[in-house]
């Protein structure tokens, strides 16, 4: 895979450039100072927090596009002002071997250290949420320390860093290009720390040497669930501490429109199809399952309800479940779970006084006609739900002899009543 570079353009502001111990400057009307084009730099270079021109002090606070591009400089000092280190800010920069961090670091920006091939320690602080494509690219890093407020880990970050080892992910990632690590055929540990295995952008292009050798530690209780996502289950050393506690693995599978939570982790089916959870459980414990029905407006709006519960090839009768909830008592061994949610049947309860009768009819997704038949001279005074039919709303009146009901949301009375 071939990295591909691209420099963003600045717009054209009028801005006054100085040179203050060696370093260019971007001078701006808001006091502050922009870290300029420094590709002349030579050997240890430490950027100060502001700097002074004409009696006035600029705060050091961004860099350019490319500020130290293939400079031969060996070490540098960022203020903590930088929140960003701009994209191709030290972009093949041969010589350096050591960045002091800005305290109030945020983002490492595209290609920031592309190539440096020099640079052996990225020990970044710990409010880093992103680091952009190709940012470390084929650096030889041997200490690599991940923030625990990183968010984005982007395409090429750290492939080809053939000499890092081990690698921490912090609880707080939400998205891992899979090529992030690509070719770092040194790394040998990874310690996840998220309980949700993360979907990798991509795929998982680790290293073989990782994925077949090294060891993938999760958290406790998650093992079961990294094994059987498609993005973690190719490294073959899958390990957690529970403490020395014994543990079963759990699978639940949930059909149809519906939702099943257990220790704490829920599974959600769609129309017609099936999602799946892998979770664990401590041997011997209970294991509670609550199940969430839901409205399905295909349906005309029915609310669901379980309808078939499996364990382990045993079916479980629905009237085990009560309450929405069921507990498995003493889990001991390794269990399958099968829920399938159905339509729940609604009902129709029809009153009628003397003088009359009523026909029902049942139409596509639970639309009701009832033909209402007064005897002579008898007039119908029809309630729904106690309310008179001048105030039904969604609800069609009297059309030829019939009165129709749609999308009925629970139990629902139809009283009539005959007037002489």
């Amino acid at each position: 895979m071939i990295a591909v570079v691209l420099l963003s353009a600045l717009p054209a502001v009028a801005q006054t450039v100085v040179k203050v111990d060696g370093v260019s400057y971007a001078l701006t009307s808001d006091n502050t100072a922009q870290i300029d084009k420094n590709e002349g730099c030579k050997g240890d270079v430490v950027i100060p927090d502001s700097i002074e021109h004409d009696g006035k002090r600029y705060l050091v606070s961004t860099m350019v596009n490319g500020a130290f591009w293939g400079a031969r400089v060996s070490s540098v000092s960022l203020p903590d002002a930088i929140t960003t280190i701009s994209p191709n800010a030290f972009y093949k920069c041969p010589n350096l071997r050591q960045v002091r961090w800005p305290a109030r670091l945020e983002v490492v920006g595209e290609a920031a250290f592309f190539m440096c091939e020099a640079l052996e320690s990225a020990v970044l602080p710990k409010g880093v949420r992103e680091i952009q494509r190709s940012a470390f690219w084929r650096c030889p890093i041997t200490s690599l320390v991940l923030g625990d407020s990183l968010r984005t880990i982007g395409q090429l970050a750290f492939s080809d860093c053939k000499l890092v080892t081990s690698l921490v992910l912090p609880a707080t990632l939400t998205s891992l290009d899979g090529s992030a690590f690509m070719g770092c055929s040194g790394l040998r540990l990874i310690e996840c720390r998220r309980e949700e295995p993360l979907k990798m952008k991509d795929g998982n292009y680790f290293a073989n040497a990782m994925k077949y050798f090294g060891t993938l530690r999760v958290p406790s209780m998650t093992r079961n669930a990294y094994r059987h996502h498609k993005d973690w289950s190719a490294f073959a050393n899958i390990k957690e501490d529970n403490g020395g506690v014994e543990t079963v693995d759990v699978h639940i599978r949930c059909n149809d429109l519906g939702m099943v939570t257990a220790s704490g982790r829920q599974v959600q089916g769609s129309e017609g199809k099936t999602a799946d959870l892998w979770l664990e459980a401590v041997r011997g414990n209970d294991l509670e399952l609550t199940f969430m029905p839901v409205i399905g407006w295909a349906y005309g709006g029915s609310e669901t309800e379980v309808s078939r519960l499996v364990l382990n090839g045993d079916s479980i009768t629905p009237h085990a479940v009560r309450d929405n909830r069921y507990v498995i008592s003493g889990i001991d061994t390794d269990t399958d779970i099968d829920v399938t949610f159905s339509l729940k049947p609604r009902q129709l309860f029809v009153r009628q006084g003397e003088g009359g009768g009523i026909g029902i009819r049942y139409g596509m997704y639970d639309y009701i006609r009832a033909a209402i038949r007064p005897r002579e001279g008898v007039t119908v005074n029809a309630l729904f739900n106690g309310t008179p039919e001048l105030y039904w709303d969604g609800f069609w009146p009297k059309r030829d002899g019939y009165y129709q009901f749609g999308n009925i949301w629970e139990d629902a009375v139809l009283e009539v009543k005959y007037n002489k």
